[in-house]
């Protein structure tokens, strides 16, 4: 029988109180995910996440309990903090499950720290790492539902068309430097409220997500892309395209380091 709520919690807590006594080395463990939230279902997954002291060698796992899928995800208070300060296409998520987190083993205050280094990281730092991920966010998956289009391929449309959004909403954290609460639609939502958006953007989101039309979809993904691309460029974000270069000045081998 799937775990209620009070069950779910129940279990997260008593996951905390073995783990940090198995490895004696948790600085931080808890919960996050829509059971932190109360927003669980009986078929949600249980997500736990714990912050050990560096070279402690703890581990992550995985199980089932009850038909519920159990996650804990371990890092090193080194690599969080790396994570953090240093962004990638991960960091509005690491953000986020920061602020979610409902410590249940550990010191309490530190997501709060840990937060505020991550609020400081310059928006310089966001910049390049939402360059560095670009053209392989948003770009690839948006020319699959012109490639629905063409082929009237209604089958595959709806994935490329989540692909494209939640790949935009990762490169709208980044540029706004801000992070969200939830996964797939509701994501989507939460964006709204960020300052820098595409225009059109709170209507052709919703509006590609439930199209179903490969016409009217790629026609819609057209319109957002070209409304992101120039918010883009108007932040200053560099997108370079190789064909107006020439052949001797694609950068085709890593620069040295300096």
């Amino acid at each position: 029988m799937p775990l209620a709520h009070e069950e779910r919690y129940a279990l997260a807590e008593r996951l905390c109180a073995r783990y940090a006594e198995a490895t004696e080395a948790v600085l931080v463990g808890g919960l996050y995910g829509s059971t932190a939230r109360g927003a669980d279902t009986l078929w949600s997954d249980l997500e736990l996440l714990f912050v050990v002291r560096d070279g402690s060698g703890a581990r992550g796992f995985a199980a089932l309990y009850a038909g519920t899928a159990i996650g804990a995800t371990v890092m090193e208070e080194s690599k969080l903090l790396r994570q953090i300060q240093c962004p990638s296409t991960g960091w509005p998520m690491q953000m986020a499950i920061l602020e979610d987190l409902h410590v249940l083993q550990g010191d309490a205050s530190l997501p709060a720290r840990w937060l505020e280094i991550g609020r400081a990281t310059p928006r310089a730092l966001h910049m390049q790492a939402l360059e560095a991920a670009l053209p392989g966010l948003v770009f690839e998956s948006c020319g699959r539902i012109y490639s629905c289009r063409q082929r009237d391929n209604r089958h595959d449309l709806h994935v490329s068309v989540v692909e494209t959004l939640l790949e935009m909403n990762t490169a709208l954290c980044l540029l706004n430097g801000s992070w969200v609460h939830h996964d797939y639609y509701d994501g989507i939502e939460d964006v709204f409220h960020f300052d820098k958006l595409p225009e059109g953007y709170r209507e052709l989101a919703p509006a590609l997500w439930d199209s179903r039309n490969p016409a009217e979809a790629a026609a819609l993904a057209e319109r957002l892309l070209g409304s992101f691309v120039a918010l883009l460029r108007a932040e200053g974000v560099t997108m370079t395209d190789w064909a107006e270069l020439p052949p001797e000045r694609w950068p085709l081998a890593p620069r040295r380091a300096i």
